[in-house]
């Protein structure tokens, strides 16, 4: 039987009364998606004949990433109708991040498929979105698939209801897959999988199966992100250095004498003992979007005494003590995350970030600082925007402009993210996974692990989280140890870059504390940054 060609039906309806659009691109039922020309039609009507074959018994709802218990616990406020995701229902099926959902159905003999459907919702308030695509896939044996992969758009106002009908001449299957990612939420109802028997196709002819083509994924090369990488240029723990911003507390502007021990150990006798942290990334408190103020955070940044400049001094100060007059701090800075036009008056995005990076590479210039090695600039946002696919773009410009200038781009998403895994793809040079362990109420280590698994699986490095509440709450302060211990359980104490995110100078206020609980936060930190982490036994995260 040759292989036929396809049309792929997308109905968006943006209310129950709405008008109904249907696109109907074609594509060749090959090992990869193709392109072609669209046509507007006026009817999106599945045929009455048709039969679902698909059935709660034969048909399974998988996730594509790691299980995280935490997500699956949400998801279970939106479980759909009794009959699960193939009855027909007004109801939702809530499917909550975890990379992505296959729907899975094994009809149990081979039958002549012409039609695949499914009914997704759309309501970014919520947090409720489009997947940006959805691939088909047909198999005789469940080992060689056909697949087409279908790139979808959010309704015009953004909410509403999207039809996504595969419609083909008909083809010998007997296994059905339907996979799409999941941004944050995905909602979806009716799964159909369809023939029409009165078609009387032969089952003598039986479509010609191959091994489908691989579609663009995420590169997986199974290894941490190193400190000896070229773009990490042998950073190993780098600390978040909080400043300026819309949204900056008072007190918080960094000195050299908050910076030392942050560069160097000090013992509980005042002795400077070792180095600690080898880099700094420099952000705002809140997001700068207007042009007022990034002026005034690139002020604050380059400040006489603060900020960069006293890490400056105090990386002299520390390699004077320590005898390593050669050793400088690398340091990364934050870009703008400005609506277009706002910080440059030509208008765009990409020209305010341009303009931005020239701003930041004038004023390092001009500073001329003698101990501190600029290694690149930090996108300030934990996961592209699910409605706005043209960020992925504007992204990849930026990371082209920053390459050019010899810099690197890095980038520290949240975990499970839009895009984590195909940071490559995006033009980052580094980038660093959020566990989100520490923000969970008594977490599981079961987040870490998957945590762990999807940085090396990617190429990542991990933060390591430890906010104020750490210093208040026994429970935070045994979480955020939790983590240490992992890692060096994991053993990447030493294999892989680590971020550490500290709020608003946590670790100094431990550094300072005579409460021993809280100064060992500091203690143990330093011994997880030099490799001589001594625990390995959990603690208790619901302390009473």
């Amino acid at each position: 039987m040759q292989v036929s060609r396809m049309k792929v039906v997308m109905t968006m309806a943006a209310g129950i009364l709405g008008s109904v659009m249907t696109i109907a691109p074609a594509f060749a039922m090959t090992g990869s998606a193709a392109t072609s020309s669209t046509s507007t039609q006026t009817s999106s009507t599945i045929p009455t004949t048709l039969q679902n074959l698909a059935t709660t018994q034969n048909t399974s709802v998988q996730v594509d990433g790691p299980v995280d218990p935490y997500f699956e616990h949400i998801q279970n406020n939106h479980p759909g109708p009794s009959g699960g995701i193939t009855e027909y229902s007004s109801t939702w099926t809530g499917y909550c991040r975890q990379m992505g959902r296959t729907i899975y159905t094994d009809i149990g003999s081979e039958e002549a498929i012409s039609d695949i459907s499914l009914t997704f919702d759309s309501n970014p308030s919520e947090g409720i979105y489009i997947p940006d695509q959805v691939t088909f896939s047909l198999s005789q044996n469940s080992k060689d698939w056909k697949s087409v992969t279908k790139n979808i758009s959010a309704p015009t106002n953004n909410s509403g209801v999207v039809h996504v009908h595969l419609s083909i001449q008909p083809q010998i299957a007997r296994y059905i897959k339907v996979t799409f990612p999941v941004a944050v939420w995905v909602f979806a109802r009716n799964f159909q999988v369809s023939y029409n028997p009165a078609l009387g196709i032969p089952k003598s002819e039986h479509l010609s199966l191959v091994p489908r083509d691989a579609l663009v994924q995420p590169v997986v090369v199974n290894h941490f992100l190193s400190p000896w990488s070229q773009s990490t240029v042998g950073m190993s723990n780098i600390f978040l250095a909080y400043s300026g911003g819309p949204n900056q507390p008072v007190h918080s502007s960094w000195t050299t004498a908050k910076f030392v021990p942050m560069l160097g150990y000090i013992n509980r006798t005042g002795t400077l003992a070792g180095h600690f942290f080898n880099s700094a990334l420099f952000l705002p408190y809140g997001s700068v979007t207007t042009t007022s103020g990034w002026n005034h955070y690139v002020a604050n940044l380059f400040a006489p005494n603060e900020q960069l400049a006293a890490l400056n001094q105090a990386t002299s100060q520390v390699d004077k003590k320590l005898h390593t007059p050669y050793m400088k701090t690398n340091v990364i800075l934050s870009l703008p995350l400005p609506p277009s036009g706002s910080i440059s008056p030509k208008g765009s995005r990409l020209q305010s970030e341009t303009s931005a990076i020239s701003t930041l590479l004038s004023n390092w210039s001009a500073s001329n600082f003698s101990d501190l090695n600029l290694v690149g600039f930090y996108w300030d946002v934990e996961s592209m925007s699910a409605d706005q696919p043209r960020d992925v773009e504007l992204v990849q410009h930026i990371g082209h402009t920053i390459e050019q200038d010899g810099l690197h781009f890095y980038w520290i998403p949240f975990f499970d993210a839009n895009y984590f895994s195909d940071w490559k793809g995006m033009g980052i040079s580094a980038a660093f996974l959020q566990p989100n362990y520490y923000e969970l109420t008594n977490p599981s280590l079961v987040r870490l692990q998957e945590a762990s698994n999807l940085a090396k699986k990617y190429g990542l490095g991990v933060e390591i989280e430890g906010g104020h509440d750490i210093l208040l709450s026994p429970d935070k302060r045994n979480a955020y140890l939790n983590e240490l211990t992992y890692f060096h359980n994991d053993q990447i104490e030493n294999d892989t870059v680590h971020a550490f995110y500290f709020g608003d100078q946590t670790l100094i206020h431990a550094a300072n504390s005579t409460d021993p609980a809280i100064h060992a936060l500091y203690r143990d930190t330093y011994r997880f940054v030099i490799g001589g982490y001594p625990y390995t036994s959990y603690l208790p995260t619901d302390v009473k």
